[in-house]
C-alpha cells in the first residue's frame, strides 16, 4: 500500500507545477527582474515606433518618430497629451535650405552650405517655435566686416581690408581709400609756424595758418613750401571808421605780415578805397610797409571826394628788398600815378602793412574797404 501511494504523490506533484508553469505566460519586470543587462541582445526598442504622434500620451511615454529630420525623432511626453523634442539641444546637420519648417525652442542647427552667402554664423537656433536664427555676429551687408565659419565654435571675424583703411604699422595706412564722401577731412597738421621736427623718409606735410601756405619735408626737420596755390588774401577789412585830420600822419588801418611769409618773387597787391569830407585843404594818402613810406610821393585827394581806388604793387625781390609800383584810380578826374621805390623791411621778420593819412581839420578821411593779397 505504501509503495503505491509514493508514484501516485510524485505524479501530483509534477503535474501541479505543470499546470502553474502553464498559467504563467508573462513576467512582470519592474517586481521579478533584477540587475537586467540588455549589451548581449540583438536589438533593443525601448519606445514606441510610428511616422505620426499618437494624439494622447501620458507623462513619461517616448515617441520615436519615422518621418522627422535624422537628430529630432525623440519626443517626450512632457504633460498630458503633449508631445516635445527631446533633442537636449543636439546640433543637428543640413543645410540653409533645408532647415525644418518646425521646430522647437532651443533646437539649433549647424549648415553645411558650402558658399555661405548669408554671412555671420554656421548656427541656427530655433525662437519662437518653427523660426530660425542665425546665433552670434552676423554680417549687415555694408560689407565693412568679413565672417568666416570653419567650425560652428570658431568663427572668425575682421574687417575688409578691401573697403576698410588698415593700420599695418606705426603710422602706415593700407589700402585705396575714398575720402570724397566724408562730410569732413584734415590732411595735415595745421599750426602758424613750422613745426621743429619733420620725418622726410614719408614726405610729411603741414598747412601753415600764418601764410596759407603748404609745406613738406624735403629733409630732416627741413620744411618747403609747395604749390600749386597762386594767390591768397592776407589781410581784408570793410568800413573803417573815418579819422579827423590834425595836421600830422595818422594810421587808418594796419595789419602785420607774419615772418617768413612772403618768399622771393612773391607779388603782393594793395587796394585801397578811400573816402574823404571837408575843403580846408587836400588829405594825402599814403602806404607804410616796415620802416618805409611806399610810393615817396603821395597820394592826394581833393575836397569831398567820395571814392578814390589806390593800388600799388610790390615785387618781392629779394630777402629785403621790395619794389613798389602804385597808380591811384578815382571816379575819372585822376589819372594813373605810378610811383616806384624801396622797401628794406626783411620778409623773414614781421612786417607792418599801414594806410595812412595827412591833412588838417576839420577834413576827415577814411577807408570804405581795402585788402593785401598775394600772388605766387
Amino acid at each position: 500500500m505504501l509503495f503505491n501511494s509514493r508514484p501516485v504523490s510524485l505524479i501530483g506533484i509534477i503535474l501541479a507545477a505543470g499546470l502553474v508553469c502553464l498559467g504563467q505566460t508573462q513576467v512582470n519586470l519592474q517586481q521579478q527582474a533584477k540587475n537586467i543587462d540588455f549589451t548581449a541582445m540583438p536589438f533593443t526598442k525601448p519606445a514606441k515606433t510610428g511616422p505620426t504622434l499618437p494624439s494622447t500620451c501620458t507623462v513619461g511615454e517616448v515617441f520615436f518618430s519615422t518621418s522627422a529630420a535624422p537628430g529630432t525623432n525623440l519626443f517626450v511626453c512632457a504633460s498630458p497629451n503633449a508631445w516635445f523634442h527631446d533633442t537636449g539641444r543636439i546640433i543637428a546637420t543640413t543645410t540653409i535650405g533645408n532647415l525644418p519648417g518646425v521646430c522647437d525652442v532651443g533646437d539649433l542647427y549647424y549648415v553645411t552650405d558650402a558658399t555661405f552667402a548669408s554671412g555671420g554664423w554656421r548656427l541656427y537656433s530655433c525662437y519662437p517655435a518653427n523660426n530660425w536664427n542665425q546665433i552670434g555676429v552676423q554680417a549687415d551687408g555694408t560689407g565693412y566686416l568679413t565672417v568666416t565659419c570653419p567650425a560652428p565654435g570658431n568663427c572668425l571675424v575682421g574687417p575688409n581690408t578691401a573697403v576698410v583703411p588698415s593700420l599695418p604699422g606705426p603710422n602706415t595706412w593700407a589700402g585705396a581709400n575714398d575720402f570724397s564722401g566724408a562730410a569732413k577731412t584734415a590732411l595735415f597738421r595745421i599750426a602758424g609756424s613750422p613745426p621743429a621736427v619733420c620725418d622726410p623718409a614719408v614726405r610729411e606735410a603741414y598747412f601753415n595758418t600764418a601764410s596759407n601756405n603748404l609745406g613738406v619735408c624735403t629733409s630732416t626737420n627741413t620744411w618747403t613750401d609747395i604749390g600749386p596755390q597762386r594767390s591768397f588774401m592776407l589781410y581784408r577789412n570793410n568800413n573803417v571808421a573815418a579819422v579827423t585830420a590834425n595836421g600830422s600822419t595818422q594810421t587808418l588801418d594796419s595789419f602785420v605780415i607774419p615772418a617768413g611769409t612772403l618768399k622771393v618773387g612773391d607779388i603782393v597787391e594793395i587796394e585801397a578805397n578811400f573816402t574823404r569830407s571837408g575843403t580846408a585843404g587836400p588829405i594825402t594818402f599814403g602806404v607804410s610797409f616796415g620802416d618805409s613810406s611806399i610810393p615817396s610821393c603821395c597820394v592826394s585827394t581833393p575836397a569831398s571826394t567820395p571814392s578814390a581806388v589806390y593800388k600799388p604793387t610790390l615785387v618781392v625781390a629779394g630777402s629785403a628788398l621790395h619794389v613798389w609800383g602804385g597808380s591811384i584810380v578815382s571816379n575819372g578826374s585822376f589819372a594813373v600815378n605810378p610811383a616806384s621805390s624801396a622797401a628794406t623791411a626783411p620778409i623773414a621778420s614781421p612786417i607792418t602793412v599801414s594806410l595812412t593819412q595827412r591833412g588838417v581839420a576839420p577834413d576827415s578821411g577814411s577807408l570804405s574797404s581795402w585788402f593785401l593779397k598775394v600772388t605766387r
